[in-house]
């Protein structure tokens, strides 16, 4: 993934930054964003993840401070039909495994 997925735009000097993405054809999800300030303060932000996989928010952070970076948290989305494949195919060997211990007996 690379950064043309990711729009923000600051307003208000930088105290607050409106944030959009589209991940709809990738395997992330976006589940927290992280405000970070030039002290040691910070705000994270949790997104939901139920959305499409595009979003826009508005990062306030504490409206005083300057925004200096935003850090993004989120998990690999398994497609449908590799991780149904691959529950197929264990739970096949789960099988035959099962019927050749017990068949011996």
């Amino acid at each position: 993934m690379n950064g043309d997925a990711f729009t923000i735009e600051p307003v208000a000097g930088g105290a607050i930054l409106s944030m959009t993405w589209d991940l709809t054809d990738t395997s992330y999800a976006i589940t927290h964003v992280s405000v970070n300030f030039d002290n040691n303060f910070y705000h994270l932000y949790t997104i939901n993840t139920a959305q499409d996989g595009d979003s826009a928010i508005f990062l306030t952070g504490n409206q005083l401070d300057t925004i200096s970076h935003v850090r993004f948290f989120g998990v690999r989305v398994p497609d449908g039909g590799t991780s149904g494949l691959l529950l197929g195919i264990s739970m096949i060997g789960i099988v035959a495994l099962r019927r050749k211990l017990f068949s011996a007996a």
